[in-house]
């Protein structure tokens, strides 16, 4: 069980990481298009810095669910909402618990040793052993359950890393690509109505000359 408590701990850094990782990946791409586009800032802010913020809470949590890791890990509400913080926190006090009754099962058996006991005594400190198997099984349970968590969030993080990112670096270039094809042919054209224009006073001009 340690062993798995510490991995858990292990996957809480590893995606600590990850999440400081995106966001830089994030910052780099935000400024190659630094250009005021409605459109861009708010997939960016939608699609990636919202995104990854939700697993940044979902690993550590935030100001606005504290309350429900605390009303969680008291036992008013479900573990589901519980960020992996609050999850290690509830595990740790659970294993506290739980060496505080394997102490007391253990005083109980060693004094069951020195003198005899009756059936009922003997079947309460079964009852106690059984109870902390199943403590311990319900502790198991709870950093599967938050390992399981730890990997979602991990797959998310991916996702924005090797899909969304790119996909939007690859859709703004191109855009900005069209822009300024855009931009060039405005100028062009530009180029030639202002040679135009030029054309027509130099004819008109000759024309005046011819009247007057």
């Amino acid at each position: 069980m340690k062993k798995r408590f510490e991995d858990l701990q292990k996957y809480i850094d590893a995606l600590n990481l990850k999440v400081g990782t995106v966001r830089k990946n994030i910052a780099s791409v935000h400024t190659q298009f630094n250009d005021e586009d409605l459109e861009k800032d708010n997939e960016f802010r939608d699609e990636l810095e919202a995104k990854t913020t939700e697993c940044d809470n979902d690993i550590n949590g935030d100001k606005s669910s504290r309350n429900a890791d605390q009303a969680s890990q008291d036992g008013g509400q479900p573990d589901a909402k519980m960020s992996l913080i609050a999850r290690k926190k509830q595990i740790i006090a659970n294993v506290n618990k739980m060496v505080n009754q394997f102490n007391e099962n253990n005083k109980l058996i060693k004094d069951s040793n020195k003198s005899p006991k009756t059936d009922k005594e003997i079947n309460e400190i079964i009852s106690k052993s059984l109870d902390l198997q199943n403590f311990c099984a319900e502790i198991d349970g709870k950093v599967s359950d938050g390992k399981a968590l730890a990997t979602e969030i991990d797959e998310r993080l991916e996702a924005i890393m090797k899909h969304k990112i790119p996909e939007l670096a690859a859709k703004y270039t191109t855009k900005n690509e069209v822009i300024d094809e855009c931009d060039e042919l405005f100028d062009a054209n530009e180029a030639k109505v202002n040679k135009l224009e030029a054309t027509l006073k130099e004819k008109t001009a000759k024309v005046d000359q011819v009247i007057a």
